[in-house]
């Protein structure tokens, strides 16, 4: 059986086209973080009419093979390095979107000047070789951020890599432009159909992956203040509470409620009873330890869970955070606040199996501390203890 060269270059430039314009429509369907995948499948395009033109060489007018051509290849690689870097949040795009400039300038101006030649087909191979190294590293660098289908693309890409540059080995050596499919080189030609639908599998496999990690945040988050909302906190006390019954260790649990807060609302504005729920939110993150979780639960109602944490630790934190707010909020833009919060605490016993019982303790403790003045912070009862006035406590 007898493979012609140029129709299989012509069908890896459909395929390149038709995965471009698959990234593209997925770009225009779903716009929000999927700019990479529409600069991608740019590239693919790109990459694409330049595999064309050099199939269709010996037919093509001399501009189509020598300016049109290369031009294409060299784009293709400088847009797949502008989107992979484009995968980092924050990444100037100015720097690599001139050097791409640059390089299809370059490259046709100097194809333009040129009869058809092995060197301008080895210094492309070469060039878009080194744009595929430059994505790959650009994706490695990013790799903390684990996506899936990150590390598949890095290999796609070194795969590529290495096929250009045994293109450029074999053609130097060889003196022809075109590689004939069976032979020791032969497989070089089946690499590019294969990257460009695999790069277009793992880039929006990536792009789709990191956009529901965003809804997903956004479905757990508080918007105001960042934290967990209310599902997300008890899901995560949930998971700590019978971690924590596993390993036969303590749990605490601390309800704050901010004092006086629908007063700030009306005196100040709301505004300013925003920037109080953000601070203290800010300020419990910054007083608790890296272990606990907190979550607003509605209002100005956090709660937060303390695993491995003992009532005498539990009941210091809890005065921390205390303190902490009411310093932090005695004044805000000029303004006297003099917000403070009141702290309820809860410990896990033995017939807790979860972590709403544990929160409905620790409640009716923040409703004592409400009775008792405020500002302060209340030791929740057992189950199996009576209330005691040495449960009270306010200390600075």
């Amino acid at each position: 059986m007898h493979l012609d060269v140029a129709t299989m270059m012509v069908m890896g430039a459909l395929i390149a086209c038709a995965s471009g314009l698959i990234m593209i429509a997925h770009w225009v369907r779903h716009r929000d973080g999927t700019t990479p995948a529409l600069i991608w499948g740019l590239g693919n395009i790109a990459n694409g009419i330049g595999v064309a033109g050099m199939a269709f060489a010996p037919l093509a007018p001399p501009p189509v093979s020598l300016v049109l051509a290369p031009a294409a290849l060299a784009a293709g690689g400088a847009l797949w390095w502008v989107a992979a870097r484009d995968l980092d949040r924050g990444t100037d795009r100015r720097g690599p979107l001139i050097l791409a400039a640059a390089t299809v300038f370059v490259v046709a101006v100097a194809a333009a000047t040129l009869r058809p030649s092995v060197n301008i087909a080895v210094a492309v191979a070469f060039l878009v070789g080194a744009f595929d190294l430059f994505a790959a590293h650009a994706l490695w660098r990013g790799r903390a951020d684990t996506l899936w289908g990150r590390r598949g693309l890095i290999a796609l890409l070194l795969i590529h890599t290495i096929a250009l540059v045994l293109i450029a080995i074999e053609v130097s050596t060889t003196g022809l432009l075109t590689l004939p499919v069976l032979g020791p080189f032969g497989l070089v030609h089946f690499t590019a159909p294969i990257f460009t639908v695999g790069s277009a599998v793992f880039l929006i496999a990536m792009v789709r992956e990191r956009s529901e990690r965003r809804y997903r945040k956004a479905a757990l988050f508080d918007f105001l203040t960042q934290i967990h909302n209310r599902a997300a906190l008890i899901e995560e006390g949930e998971r700590l509470v019978a971690l924590q019954r596993a390993r036969h260790e303590p749990v605490a649990i601390l309800a704050f409620d901010l004092d006086r807060f629908k007063r700030i609302n009306d005196t100040f504005g709301h505004a300013t009873g925003d920037a109080m729920l953000r601070l203290f939110a800010d300020t419990a993150r910054r007083q608790l330890r890296p272990v606990d979780t907190i979550g607003r639960i509605g209002g100005e109602e956090f709660v937060a869970v303390l695993p491995a944490c003992g009532e005498e630790a539990a009941m210091a934190i809890a005065n921390r955070v205390r303190r902490a707010f009411a310093e932090a909020a005695e004044f805000h833009e000029g303004q006297k606040i003099g917000a403070t919060v009141s702290v309820g605490v809860a410990m896990m016993v033995d017939g807790d199996t979860a972590v709403g019982p544990l929160i409905a303790r620790a409640d009716g403790a923040l409703y004592r501390a409400k009775a008792a003045g405020r500002n302060c912070v209340v030791l929740g009862e057992r189950p199996d203890a009576s209330a005691s006035p040495t449960n009270i406590v306010r200390l600075g």
